[in-house]
This record gives C-alpha cells, structure tokens and sequence, in this order.
C-alpha cells in the first residue's frame, strides 16, 4: 500500500474537494442554504452549511476509513473502487451537464427542501439557527449516496497515487472536506448579499458547468489510466 503523501496533502485534497463538491446547484442542502440567503436569512444559511459541513465531513472520513479497512484486508477490491469511481465520477458529470438548471435559486414556485415536521423541532421553528444547523446536519447525514460518492472518489485518487492509509489522514481528510463545504457556501452566501440575485446566480451557473466538466474530465483521466 502506497503512503498517502502525509497529513498536509490529506487536508488539502479533502479541501479542494469539499469545496469543489459543494459548487453545483443540485440537492437539497444548495437549495436550501441559497435559498436563505436570497431572503436575507444568511445566518440560517449559514447555519444549514455548518451542519452539512460536518455530516458529510463524516461521510468522507467513514468512506476514507472503510476503503482503508477493505483494501488491507482485500487487496484485489482497490481495482473495484477505481472501476466504480471512475463511472461514477462520468455519470455524475453527465448529469450535471444535462439537467435543467434551476429557473431561480429564489423562486418561490420551487418546492421548499424541508421535509415535513423538521421545521417544528422544539427550539424554535424553522425561524432559528439552530434547527437549520440540525436540518443541515440531518439532511446531509440520512444521505447515504454522499458516502458512496466519497468512497468512488477515494478509488479514483488511488489510481492516481493517493491511498487511504492509518493514523490522522482520514480524519485531516474529513476534517479538510467540511471545512471546504463550509469556505463554498459562505462564498455564495456573500455573493448573494453583495451582488444582485441575476449576477450571482450566474456566476453559480456557470460554477455548476465548470464542476461538471471537471467531473467527465477526471473520470476520463481515471479510465485512460486503468487500461493504459
């Protein structure tokens, strides 16, 4: 098993990814977190952000430590995780290419991402920071196509020369993806504040076409070098 190139690389890797996986304007949590800011409610917003911040910074770390677990034990399933992550990363790109972009990040015909009954936890509503950074945490936590996704990009990292490996690299990783989400969604909640809605939502557009192109581009990358 290859080092992973050490605990700078781990948190910078789960950095960059975090922040670049947070980008497209799919799921609930986007909608939700954009959505606040286009009403002004950007401390909600940024509440939901930290709560998904720190699910999915979990997500990443079970997948960087699971991957580890099954490689050591299995060492034949690391060309399955590279296989599985190169199709995944591609079909995911496709489909961010593909689908239609929302009208509006603040239209209002749009249904609301908050299943029903969440928004009556018992410290305040829908109206408090702390529900939303409950809401954020549980959305993204009760997801578990996240960990798959984590564990397909792990395959495909290791094609590259990155393996999940012992000691603190999976929790810098973690630590390094939440802190990623968090940096991307404070960075839109700003653009929405300091920008009008049209020109912010442009430039989020455009961000999701950018991050889909990467997604195909990477996955490409990752499939030339399994049959090379």
């Amino acid at each position: 098993m290859m080092a992973t190139g050490g605990g700078t690389l781990s948190l910078g890797l789960g950095l960059a990814l975090g922040a670049v996986g947070s980008v497209p304007l799919a799921g609930p949590i986007s909608v939700l977190v954009l959505r606040r800011g286009v009403a002004g409610r950007t401390s909600e917003g940024r509440a939901a952000a930290a709560g998904a911040a720190v699910a999915e910074g979990i997500h990443a770390y079970l997948a960087f430590r699971g991957l580890s677990w099954i490689v050591v034990r299995w060492p034949q399933a690391l060309i399955v995780s590279e296989i599985f992550g190169v199709a995944v990363l591609i079909l995911a790109g496709v489909w961010l290419w593909l689908r239609p972009m929302p009208r509006s990040v603040g239209a209002v015909s749009d249904p609301d991402p908050l299943p029903p009954g969440l928004g009556r936890l018992p410290w305040g509503g829908r109206q408090g920071n702390p529900t939303h950074l409950a809401l954020g945490f549980l959305l993204t936590g009760a997801n578990l196509s996240i960990l798959l996704n984590w564990t397909a990009v792990l395959g495909v990292l290791s094609r590259f020369g990155y393996h999940p490996g012992g000691g603190a690299d999976g929790l810098l990783f973690a630590v390094g993806v939440a802190i990623g989400i968090a940096v991307w969604f404070e960075l839109a909640l700003r653009l929405l504040a300091r920008y009008r809605l049209r020109l912010a939502e442009g430039i989020l557009r455009w961000s999701t076409r950018a991050v889909a192109a990467l997604l195909v581009s990477l996955g490409g990358l990752g499939a030339f070098a399994l049959v090379r």
